[in-house]
């Protein structure tokens, strides 16, 4: 597997910039900034009535208690499996 350098990353990032600022008009970048404005969780949310917005710090705590909410799994008996996979 080959490893993505920071520096390759913000070259990627700044090309795709490039591309866009030369292949689109300005007023097409203002209403796509604006478009992102209002798509934010928050905003999404209202537009779309999501009953909850979680925010991406509490991610880890909401799913410790969606797991925490599920009955225990019933003891395994015997071997998990009889063989070894070599894939």
């Amino acid at each position: 597997m080959a490893t993505i350098r920071q520096e390759d990353l913000i070259q990627s990032v700044a090309d795709a910039l490039q591309f866009i600022s030369y292949y689109h008009p300005a007023d097409y970048i203002r209403a796509l900034a604006r478009a992102y404005e209002r798509g934010k969780a928050l905003s999404a949310a209202t537009l779309f009535e999501f009953d909850e917005v979680i925010d991406p710090a509490e991610t880890r705590s909401w799913i410790m208690a969606g797991l925490r909410a599920c009955p225990a799994p019933e003891k395994r008996k015997g071997k998990k499996l009889k063989w070894i996979d070599a894939w």
